[in-house]
């Protein structure tokens, strides 16, 4: 048996030697293969009539749009959403294919793409150092349709490539591109509502972050989400490819401004945008939430700006004050008073300090209609100059109507007017 065995092994070895003519599984070599595919990605790019759409989904924050036009010479014309000046003044950079660890192609000289990535805050709005965490370089992940999925090589930033129309090559080319969706913030209240014939939705759009927050009722509860979005000619597309936050609509388009209130599509359904007073549903839990999450670390809420009251930003002025840094609210800072503290960099330049606070009586009540109310105690040392600032926000504070309050994270609340929905203040810690 073992001589069986013994010469079967000597056969299937010497079968094996005699076989050098083994069909290898592709007919070209690897070389060969990235270099055709290279060449398909550049027919791709260079062929497309009107251009490309390209979204690009930072991996810190927001969406953003860009068209672009590759030319001869492995040049790209550029406009993009980021703002309006970028919307109407196209930008022109060179680009390339090139073979890394996969085929990518890479945008090397700086254009708006780049802007995303820049290191310094006050050009995107990212913390100083990463900028928005996005990426300029990017790995082609595959192509479906009209589409062409990439992903950036440093910050694996989402993006996608998608064949333009020749509308939207003429209207960025012809300086007709309009974000009339921008209107939103001529509305003077925190929230809008958005309705359809079968739903109502609360908004609260921000064009410079790219981001939308977005309310609605769900199996009888009440959801408020954050959302991404990116612009197109007529409306804007909410997408966040980083989770799998279950929004109620993908599209608000055809927008239309009618001095005061605007009409639009929602995922094709009509829809009209207006202001609202009040959510969907107030948040009762809110404010006890807001107060214990600073009592129970024995910290402080701050404000560096104070009130937005009817469409103004630092309504009272209070960087008018000498060497203001932020109004606080500290719970409990005697027993049974809270103290909202008028805080200032000292003279030496070195710290904090204060010389001034109105004490409320501690904690605040909370109605059944969820609305915080402040009862003022009294005040602690001298107003600073100019007294209307710290005066005109401690009789906004003790409004008899009261504030709701939106929660956005653990460190970011909202308080805004009963009232009218027209004035309200951020509370940061």
């Amino acid at each position: 048996m073992k001589k069986i065995i013994y010469g079967l092994l000597i056969g299937m070895v010497a079968l094996g030697a005699c076989r050098k003519d083994i069909d290898p599984v592709f007919s070209e070599s690897p070389d060969q293969r990235l270099k055709d595919t290279l060449q398909m990605y550049q027919r791709e790019l260079m062929g497309a009539p009107y251009g490309w759409d390209l979204v690009v989904f930072p991996k810190l924050n927001g969406a953003f749009s860009f068209y672009l036009k590759f030319t001869d010479s492995n040049r790209v014309q550029m406009y993009s959403d980021m703002s309006t000046a970028t919307t109407t003044t196209m930008k022109e950079s060179s680009w390339r294919l090139k073979a890394l660890q996969q085929p990518s192609i890479l945008f090397d000289t700086y254009s708006y793409l780049h802007e995303l990535s820049d290191p310094d805050g006050n050009v995107n709005g990212g913390p100083n150092g990463v900028g928005l965490q996005s990426d300029f370089e990017f790995a082609f992940d595959g192509k479906s349709g009209d589409t062409i999925r990439l992903r950036g090589r440093f910050n694996h930033t989402y993006a996608y490539l998608v064949k333009a129309k020749q509308e939207e090559q003429d209207a960025y080319n012809q300086g007709k591109v309009t974000r009339t969706i921008n209107k939103v913030q001529s509305m003077l209240t925190f929230f809008q509502r958005l309705s359809t014939a079968e739903s109502k939705y609360d908004l609260r759009m921000d064009p410079d972050s790219h981001n939308m927050l977005v309310g609605f009722m769900e199996n009888g509860k009440y959801k408020l989400v954050s959302s991404r979005f990116y612009y197109t000619l007529t409306g804007v597309v909410l997408k966040n490819p980083y989770d799998t936050l279950n929004l109620p609509f993908s599209k608000l388009d055809n927008v239309v401004w009618n001095n005061g209130s605007m009409t639009c599509n929602v995922d094709g359904k009509q829809a009209t945008i207006t202001e609202t007073a009040l959510p969907l549903q107030v948040d009762k839990g809110a404010p006890m939430r807001w107060y214990n999450l600073a009592l129970a670390d024995g910290s402080y809420w701050q404000s560096y700006n104070g009130f937005h009251v009817n469409g103004v930003e630092d309504a009272y002025n209070v960087h008018a004050t000498s060497r203001f840094y932020s109004i606080g609210y500290w719970p409990q800072y005697q027993e049974d008073v809270d103290l909202l503290p008028w805080i200032v960099v000292n003279s030496a330049g070195t710290g904090l300090t204060f010389n001034y606070g109105v004490g409320f009586d501690g904690p605040p009540t909370v109605d059944a209609s969820g609305f915080i109310h402040f009862n003022i105690y009294g005040q602690l040392g001298t107003a600073p100059s100019p007294t209307t600032a710290p005066l005109n926000t401690v009789r906004r504070m003790g409004d008899a109507d009261g504030f709701y309050m939106v929660q956005l994270t653990d460190r970011i609340f909202a308080m805004v007017s009963a009232t009218d929905g027209k004035s309200w203040i951020f509370w940061y810690r």
